[in-house]
């Protein structure tokens, strides 16, 4: 089988082999600690069982890498504040309807009667708002650089087409600034990272290179059995040897400088802006809002926030430290006993790509 063959990546035989290997290489270390920043790595890695392959030698801790997870509740409470005060339809991702903030979520509106809608791309708004067009709509931007490319043609999709019902609420995150914001508070207190391949694929691994400041080294890698091992691989040997920067160990669809066209629409509609990240508060330039330029398109600028008012909402979920690796998620009280994919109290039990549902659902089998 040919190494540039997508299944080469799948091969059981040489991921086999391969994690043998690693269990030899690691024996001479105690307990290191890898953080993978991205929810599909944190699943995939125990989809493949390697959470707990390499224990005690290594540990593997997820970090704040699901765009859903790490929306704020100051965010959900801005939601919630335009269903309720300026009677919009809300369009969202599907992931967003049952994060709860102070005990209701999107789902519960829906059932009391408010327009939510969901969308599987950020074009589908486009139909949404169209069919519905004496409604006022608010479409979630939600995502890191990966997604907000699309939801950059959708406001071209808006200015092209004349849509006057369509704004945007953008939630989207900035994945450089929270690996610098870890890092400057402490919290960064592992051995090695592995960067996010979805994201290294629109912004290119050089965006990263503020990591060079912390001295840790990094690693971008694909999603597959074999990437993440190579993965591992790069880092046990830049742990030996000292190094530290950043390697990228998935060429075939990351490059230095990331995608041109993208990186041009992302900087043609959005600014870095302080932004609201659960777990750790504001983070400066930790966020993307529409620029000045078109700001009749940001839903904030359009609706009239003057009485938004934010509770801190105190239950008794643990998402802030399960986020920043602080805890594991069967470290919460609340998990598995009030807090399960069918009665979720926090967003990391709702996303696909959140830390607690993936042990919810892998550590069955795995653990």
């Amino acid at each position: 089988m040919e190494i540039s063959s997508p299944q080469f990546y799948k091969n059981k035989d040489v991921t086999k082999a391969f994690v043998n290997y690693l269990k030899e290489r690691l024996k001479k270390f105690s307990n290191l600690k890898i953080m993978e920043f991205c929810g599909t790595h944190t699943h995939n890695i125990f989809q493949y069982g390697f959470r707990y392959a390499f224990k005690p030698n290594l540990s593997f801790i997820a970090g704040p890498g699901c765009p859903v997870c790490v929306t704020s509740d100051y965010e959900l409470a801005e939601v919630f504040y335009l269903l309720e005060k300026e009677n919009v339809g809300i369009i969202t991702y599907g992931d967003m309807l049952k994060v709860p903030y102070k005990g209701k979520s999107l789902l519960d509106f829906r059932s009391d009667g408010y327009s939510i809608e969901i969308a599987y791309s950020a074009l589908d708004a486009i139909n949404i708002a169209e069919k519905n067009s004496q409604k006022e709509w608010v479409f979630l931007g939600i995502g890191f650089e990966t997604t907000i490319p699309a939801t950059a043609a959708l406001i071209e999709m808006i200015i092209k087409r004349k849509i006057k019902n369509l704004s945007v609420l953008s939630f989207h995150k900035n994945t450089r600034s929270i690996i610098s914001a870890l890092s400057s508070i402490g919290e960064l207190k592992v051995d090695g990272i592995f960067l996010p391949g979805h994201v290294s694929a629109v912004v290119g691994w050089q965006y990263f290179e503020d990591i060079n400041n912390f001295r840790i080294p990094s690693v971008v890698v694909g999603f597959d059995p074999l990437d993440i091992l190579y993965g591992l691989y790069e880092l046990i040997n830049m742990i030996e040897s000292g190094e530290v920067g950043i390697k990228c160990c998935y060429k075939r669809a990351v490059n230095e400088k990331g995608n041109t066209k993208m990186l041009i629409s992302i900087g043609h509609y959005f600014d870095n802006v302080d932004c609201n990240w659960r777990g750790l508060g504001v983070i400066k330039n930790g966020g993307f809002d529409i620029n000045t330029e078109f700001e009749q398109f940001n839903a904030r600028k359009r609706y009239d926030f003057t009485d938004f008012r934010f509770d801190i909402n105190k239950n008794e979920c643990s998402c802030g430290e399960v986020l920043l690796g602080k805890i594991e998620p069967t470290d919460c009280p609340s998990y598995e006993i009030i807090c399960t994919p069918d009665t979720p109290i926090g967003p990391c039990m709702v996303s696909h790509e959140g830390t607690c549902l993936a042990y919810y659902k892998w550590s069955r089998i795995n653990g």
